[in-house]
């Protein structure tokens, strides 16, 4: 004869264990990710037949990500499943590698300049 008070014990700890086994067996949905995108973007330059949109709609879909037409061409979304109808996605703009022929002007003139005077000096 089974004690009354073990029973409902037993089979909340069974339906426990299967329920805790069972989410091991579901595979985690893939994320967005997004340091990847963009050293995916930086790095990778379209051959001189295509245009940029190509490098970043397949970083895009490479990363989990969602290819999204903007104004400034191919951005990157994370995908939502259920989102609220006022909900507005980050956009990922792709990072552009800087044209081999451009150096950074900017960086030129302030490696120039003397050091500060209570900063270590510049590299």
């Amino acid at each position: 004869m089974t004690p009354i008070g073990k029973t409902p014990a037993l089979l909340v700890a069974a339906i426990g264990a299967v329920c805790v086994i069972g989410q091991l067996g579901i595979a985690p949905a893939s994320a967005f990710d997004d340091y990847g995108y963009s050293t995916c973007t930086a790095t990778t330059m379209p051959p001189p037949d295509q245009n940029y949109d190509a490098v970043a709609t397949s970083c895009c879909v490479e990363h989990a990500g969602v290819p999204t037409p903007t104004n400034y061409g191919i951005g990157c979304v994370a995908a939502v499943t259920d989102p609220a109808p006022d909900y507005r996605p980050v956009i990922y703009m792709p990072t552009r590698p800087a044209p081999p022929e451009e150096s950074d002007v900017a960086l030129d003139e302030l490696m120039k300049l003397p050091p500060a005077p209570d900063g270590p000096p510049l590299p």
